[in-house]
C-alpha cells in the first residue's frame, strides 16, 4: 500500500484499513500516514469486525474501492465475492496467502477475473511464480486455477 501512495499518492483519496480487531499496530498504521504530511488530500480510517455496523461498512467500502490490498495469512475469506459488483472494474491484491489452506479472497472472485468470453478477459490472475503458486496459494488451488491460467 505504501508503494501506491509513494507512486500514485495524488490519486488516492482514501485509504480504509480493514481489521479483525482495533489493535493498537492498526491504529498506529493510521496514525503515522496521518501524521507524516505526505499524503495531502488522502483520508485514512479503520473498518473493524469489532464496529457494530461491520459488515455493512465492509460491503460499503469494497463496492467503493478501486484497489483492494489483501494482506494477512487468513484460513478464511476476508469478504463474500456478493460484496462487489460485477460490473466494476478494480484490482485486488492477495499477498498473504502461502500455503494451501489459507484464503483471502473468494473462490468466486479468482473465477471471475479467469473469465473468457473469446475476445476479451474479465481480468487477468498475476503471480510472483506460477509454480509456487500452484502450490500454496490457497485461493488459487481452491478455485481450481491452471497454471496457463496465471501470469508471472
Amino acid at each position: 500500500m505504501r508503494l501506491t501512495l509513494v507512486t500514485r499518492g495524488k490519486a488516492v483519496g482514501r485509504v480504509i484499513f480493514v481489521a479483525r480487531r482495533r489493535s493498537g499496530a492498526v491504529e498506529e498504521v493510521v496514525r503515522r500516514y496521518q501524521g507524516e504530511g505526505r499524503w495531502v488530500g488522502c483520508s485514512f480510517e479503520v473498518v473493524s469486525a469489532e464496529d457494530d455496523d461491520y459488515e455493512r461498512r465492509l460491503e460499503k467500502v469494497l463496492r467503493a474501492a478501486d484497489v483492494i490490498f489483501c494482506c494477512t495469512p487468513s484460513t478464511k475469506e476476508l469478504f463474500d465475492a456478493g460484496m462487489l459488483d460485477e460490473t466494476k472494474r478494480r484490482l485486488v491484491v492477495a499477498i498473504g496467502s502461502y500455503k494451501p489452506e489459507m484464503r483471502e479472497i473468494p473462490g468466486e472472485l479468482v473465477r471471475r477475473a479467469l473469465v473468457d468470453d473469446g475476445e476479451s478477459h474479465a481480468g487477468v490472475v498475476v503471480v510472483d511464480t506460477v509454480e509456487g503458486a500452484i502450490m500454496e496459494a490457497g485461493e488459487l488451488i481452491a478455485a481450481g486455477v491452471k497454471e496457463e491460467q496465471l501470469v508471472e
